[in-house]
């Protein structure tokens, strides 16, 4: 039995003749299994692993793909010590330390985790979190969106406030500032410049994170937006503001721009444009270019020569997953046809690439591997494959 490519594996209750039949797991992000099975997988074929968790099989599992929120309702449902997995943002709404205790046999989060400070310490020992663990005000009310504030909403805020990023554009909500105690910001924070001097003392917001101050007045956008170059010169407000990516379409034409100010996430357009709305971008806004051609893979993708010969531009990757160059890609098509390479996963080619792979790759977190040659391997049929849990 052969099984690649699993997001989440689960052996832990395996019978001996099935673990006996293993005779290859590759590329699996989470392995689940208890002492004895994982023992029993020997001599299997054990590759590409991202993570083997030893929990016991009487554990129940519980596998969220998504943001998850714990509280103590959550905590009070569960009949017994739980594995959870989450692949995604985590938030805590308890400060119940025995519930944590007494529910919760061990957690693993591949995202942010938000929590009350009060909790941080004891959380932080009890299982494992692959991102930001960010601590909120205790007594606060976590809001786990952007935050997007106006006069109505602000009437019904509660007095003390948590949340990831807040969005504050109006200088007229300078009226309101003995309607709330505090205002807690822990990523970003978009605020009218006024309006910040004025609720300076009840906001909190710290080194870590993004401050923007914006004049008014301003144009929000609350997602990606895309416009042509004439109607950014349309624009009649002093500050556009797009929470996300502005692409700008066409190049800057002979007429001044109303806009001093851009603030987004990151500014698409050609390089010529960009370089001319280069002094209005706010400071930490990211550029990218039309030309460029930009790529991610989360699962599986081979390159070729013919596919890497064929792009009108340089192909820069993310890679998640696994990125397999194929034995008709030589070191001059890579040079040509790759810009870089920032690999979170497995990349794998033909062993005379190899090197000139290892220079495209700008960030290497996971690993560049030769090319297996086996030519019977690729007749064979894999018993399980490409898929996102599997229990044996």
């Amino acid at each position: 039995m052969k099984i690649h490519n699993i997001g989440v594996l689960d052996i832990r209750q395996a019978t001996d003749e099935i673990l006996e039949s293993c005779k290859s797991i590759v590329n699996i992000g989470f392995l689940l299994g208890t002492e004895t099975t994982l023992k029993k997988l020997q001599p299997c074929e054990l590759a590409d692993i991202g993570l083997t968790l030893r929990v016991p099989d009487d554990v129940p599992l519980v596998l969220r793909d998504q943001a998850f929120t714990i509280d103590d309702a959550y905590l009070n449902s569960l009949t017994e010590p739980t594995m959870i997995l989450v692949n995604g943002n985590c938030l805590f709404q308890t400060e119940n330390l025995d519930s944590l205790d007494n529910k919760l046999y061990d957690i693993l989060v591949n995202g942010n985790t938000y929590c009350p400070s009060s909790i941080k310490g004891k959380l932080s020992t009890m299982g494992r979190f692959n991102g930001r663990m960010i601590a909120f005000e205790p007594g606060a009310t976590f809001i786990d969106k952007t935050l997007n504030l106006t006069e109505s909403l602000l009437f019904r805020l509660p007095q003390k406030t948590s949340t990831p990023k807040l969005r504050a554009m109006d200088p007229k909500l300078t009226a309101n500032v003995e309607t709330f105690e505090s205002i807690e910001v822990l990523d970003s924070c978009w605020i009218e410049r006024g309006l910040f001097q004025t609720w300076r003392d009840k906001l909190q917001v710290d080194f870590s994170t993004e401050l923007q101050l914006l004049d008014a007045p301003i144009r929000y956008h609350h997602s990606d937006e895309t416009m042509q170059i004439q109607e950014l010169s349309n624009i009649s407000e002093s500050t556009l503001a797009v929470d996300g990516t502005l692409t700008i379409l066409g190049e800057i034409p002979d007429l001044s721009l109303n806009v001093k100010a851009i603030c987004c996430d990151t500014l698409r357009a050609k390089e010529s444009t960009i370089e001319e709305l280069k002094p209005l971008l706010a400071p930490g806004v990211s550029v990218e270019t039309l030309e460029s051609n930009k790529k991610k893979n989360h699962g599986k993708m081979v390159l070729t020569a013919t596919q890497l010969t064929s792009l009108d531009a340089p192909m820069s990757m993310k890679n998640y997953g696994a990125l397999v160059f194929d034995e008709s890609v030589t070191p001059e098509i890579v040079k040509k046809g790759i810009a870089q390479i920032e690999n979170y996963g497995v990349v794998k080619g033909p062993e005379a690439i190899l090197t000139i792979l290892a220079e495209k790759t700008v960030k290497n977190y996971g690993k560049l591997k030769p090319l297996e040659m086996n030519l019977a391997a690729k007749t064979e049929t894999y018993t399980y494959e490409n898929i996102g849990y599997l229990v044996l």
